[in-house]
């Protein structure tokens, strides 16, 4: 894990994003994925349900400001703009620029089998993130002229 914080490490339900964090144990290599909900302008909450299914078990959830911002430097694409410093970033821990809100509104459930990740959340502009970190593959690695035979 190289020092990372998350707020999801275990299966269970999540309503809590306050910047509380635990180390990621996992040591092998992830691949990362960036949930990124941006709702429409306008003073109204927007909300928005649904579910994912990894291929592979789900390693940490990160959800709150500080611990996206110190993840950045292991997954953000470089020359990518991810922190629109903006009084009006609100994110899931609550806290200004990203994260998602500690208002038990938004809601994370992690699966019993790591693989299925359901989410409730509720924003106004500008926006949610939370970053989901899976086990990666670990077979094969096929070039695209393997792939197509």
């Amino acid at each position: 894990g190289d020092n990372l914080q998350a707020g999801i490490t275990e299966p269970g339900t999540y309503r809590s994003f306050d910047g509380s964090g635990k180390p990621v144990a996992y040591d092998g290599p992830v691949d990362s994925y960036l949930a990124h909900f941006d709702p429409a302008g306008g003073a109204d909450s927007v909300y928005l349900t649904g579910e994912v299914t990894f291929p592979r078990p789900v390693v940490a959830i990160i959800g709150s400001n500080w611990h996206l911002k110190a993840s950045d430097r292991h997954f953000a694409l470089p020359g990518v703009q991810l922190d629109r410093s903006s009084a009006y970033s609100i994110g899931l821990d609550g806290q200004s620029i990203r994260g998602i809100t500690p208002d038990q509104v938004d809601v994370l459930e992690l699966s019993e089998d790591r693989r299925t990740l359901r989410f409730q959340l509720s924003a106004r502009h500008p926006f949610d993130q939370f970053r989901v970190l899976i086990e990666a593959h670990r077979g094969t690695q096929f070039s695209s002229t393997q792939e197509a035979q």
